[in-house]
């Protein structure tokens, strides 16, 4: 192309529908520049772009990295916590049959205490009623007496 022919013209385009011309014949390197000088601009272009890139991933790198030395500590005090919890609740479960150690001790005391004034009630109304058969001079009620109460405080 001489430096003085106007430029193709190219067709419309269907992406922005109108044309994309060439630059005008005064910008335009001539020669062997020419070539030289786009792919010169190719290089740059992609040097830049690997730039950019190889950037990116080290900053995603460096917030993962980070992301995950936080999760570790964030799991460890979680594991601390949870030993505490287990510590608090071994202590309460040994409270708790402490506790109900005492309750059951005290139910069999209670238990003894009742069954005492049952056999206390049951002999005084069986010392009444040998008095009453003592005072009735009833000698057959004074034995069937003698003999029940004989087996109740047997037991």
């Amino acid at each position: 192309m001489d430096q003085h022919e106007p430029a193709a013209q190219l067709p419309p385009s269907p992406v922005f529908g109108t044309g994309m011309n060439p630059l005008p014949p005064e910008y335009e390197a001539t020669g062997p520049a020419r070539k030289g000088k786009a792919l010169l601009v190719s290089l740059i272009v992609a040097c830049a772009l690997l730039l950019t890139g190889t950037t990116v991933v080290a900053i995603m790198l460096t917030q993962a990295e980070n992301r995950a030395e936080m999760l570790g500590m964030q799991g460890e005090q979680a594991q601390r916590r949870l030993k505490d919890a287990d510590k608090r609740i071994s202590a309460a479960r040994a409270e708790a049959d402490a506790a109900r150690d005492e309750a059951s001790a005290a139910r069999r005391e209670v238990l003894e205490m009742h069954l005492k004034r049952l056999q206390t009630s049951e002999c005084e109304i069986a010392a009444s009623v040998v008095k009453d058969a003592l005072n009735g001079r009833d000698k057959l009620y004074l034995d069937a007496t003698l003999k029940q109460l004989a087996e109740k405080c047997k037991k």
